[in-house]
This record gives structure tokens, sequence and C-alpha cells, in this order.
């Protein structure tokens, strides 16, 4: 009798660490979906034309300049 109720309080346990594995890797699935949602919603595309005569002197290259990001 106390070997049943030990098996059984095991599988309980098995049962609910089971259930709490599976609800976690549910939200970790939800949250980077909801993220890569809004990420990919925030990206655009644009073109920017930048005048080489207003060129810092602190760029040696046109390449380097056109690297930065704008702030």
């Amino acid at each position: 009798m106390k070997m049943e109720r030990q098996a059984m309080k095991g599988k309980d346990l098995n049962l609910g660490l089971q259930l709490i594995a599976t609800l976690l890797v549910l939200c970790f699935c939800y949250t980077y979906a909801v993220a890569e949602g809004k990420s990919q919603q925030t990206k655009k595309t644009y073109i920017v034309h930048m005048d080489m005569s207003k060129m810092a002197a602190t760029y040696e290259d046109h390449l380097q300049w056109n690297s930065v990001s704008p702030t």
C-alpha cells in the first residue's frame, strides 16, 4: 500500500514537471513569435542620398562614411 502511494506521488510529480516544462516552452515560443513580429514591423528600408562635399574630414572614404548609422 505504501509503495503504491509513493508510486502515485512519483507519477503525479512527474506529470506536474512535464506540465510545467510544456508551459515554459509554450511561453518561450509565444514570446519569441511576438518579438519577431514586432521586429518585422519596425524594420524599414530607405534610400539616403549623401552629398560627398558634406563628408567630414574624419572619414577616409565614402564607404566608411556611408556605413555609419544615423543617430
